[in-house]
């Protein structure tokens, strides 16, 4: 049976030359032009700028923005600050409060998105719950790219979304793409939405992946696909280099875009998001330090 009669998509291909550094993370991919091993990315950062190179905005996907949508949107029947983790269904609506919400929501996405964003005091502790994010410059960031993500959307995805999601949020919040890539048009509009898997030369889809692209398939219809990066030559072997802990980015953006009034909120956000965890850790690990050095009798000196 093919990929597409079993409800999966066909593959895209692209070649990168891989790194092998030294523990977590340890195969990355070099960026286009670069021979430095310092420089090398992981595969999602790589695809993503990828696409930013053909003038695509990509935003950082799986659940967490799907997450802050249905906290954002079916708030009146959530039990705010009692959801939780759990396979038991209460507190989660019945499937015919679930329905009667989702009908009464607006068909149009403008609407939706205002709405999205006029509800944002009420649903916080929802939004963040379902997004499950640590740091709240990080949920700020996921939000700004969920409202992107709402506005690409059309109202019937939207709730077909809500739909899917609010049926078994626990047991499907699994097995969303990695990416989010909108293509913008010349006037600055959003004129085109793909969720992309992304998968190096040896990953196989897992059972929520596979489970998401069958639903999608029968259910969701919303664009979507897989890229594979496969290997352009031999594995250059970077023996102990370990590359350092770096935060997660959540949207990137080509340079004639940088500005747009749409993105530079999220822009702001995610960049201030890295800055202070960025910051907080080096705190941290300097800290750790001095109680070592004073555990050890030096006094830190």
């Amino acid at each position: 049976m093919s990929r597409a009669a079993a409800g999966l998509p066909g593959e895209r291909t692209l070649a990168a030359r891989y790194v092998v550094g030294k523990g977590r993370g340890r195969r990355r991919l070099l960026p286009p032009g670069s021979e430095d091993w310092a420089d090398a990315l992981t595969v999602e950062d790589w695809v993503a700028r990828h696409f930013v190179s053909s003038g695509k905005v990509v935003l950082r996907g799986e659940y967490p923005p799907f997450g802050h949508l249905l906290g954002g949107l079916m708030h009146p029947v959530l039990p705010l600050g009692r959801i939780r983790y759990s396979d038991d269904p209460d507190p989660w609506p019945s499937a015919e409060v679930a329905a009667a919400h989702i009908r009464s929501l607006p068909d149009d996405s403008e609407e939706l998105l205002s709405r999205f964003i006029a509800n944002r005091s009420p649903t916080v502790a929802a939004r963040e719950m379902l997004a499950r994010t640590a740091h709240p410059l990080e949920d700020l960031a996921i939000e700004l790219t969920a409202a992107l993500l709402l506005g690409a959307m059309s109202a019937a995805q939207t709730k077909a979304v809500l739909s899917y999601l609010i049926e078994d949020y626990w047991g499907r919040r699994a097995g969303w793409p990695d990416l989010i890539v909108l293509a913008f048009s010349p006037q600055g509009t959003v004129e085109g939405l793909e969720l992309v898997e992304v998968k190096s030369h040896s990953d196989r889809l897992g059972r929520d992946q596979r489970a998401w692209f069958l639903a999608n398939d029968a259910t969701l219809h919303l664009p979507a696909g897989i890229v594979r990066v496969t290997e352009e030559g031999e594995s250059d072997q970077a023996g102990e280099l370990e590359w350092p802990y770096a935060p997660p980015q959540h949207i990137w953006v080509p340079e004639h875009l940088a500005e747009h009034p749409l993105l530079r909120p999220a822009i702001a956000a995610d960049q201030k998001f890295a800055f202070n965890l960025t910051a907080e850790i080096a705190e941290r690990r300097t800290a750790s330090s001095m109680r070592q050095h004073a555990a050890a009798g030096t006094g830190g000196t």
